[in-house]
């Protein structure tokens, strides 16, 4: 059984976690798109 206040005091540190993990994989996202589009361009340079 855990105590009320043992639950209030959770409750942030879930929220942090998840708000880090959140920008974490934002940011991995918006890395690993940048990164396919110069690919790509790369790609149609070479192609042409």
């Amino acid at each position: 059984m855990t105590m009320p206040w043992q639950r209030h005091l959770l409750f942030p540190v879930i929220s942090v976690v998840l708000a880090s993990l959140y920008t974490e994989i934002r940011l991995s996202f918006e890395y690993i798109s940048s990164l396919t589009d110069s690919e790509t361009q790369c790609i149609l340079i070479f192609s042409t």
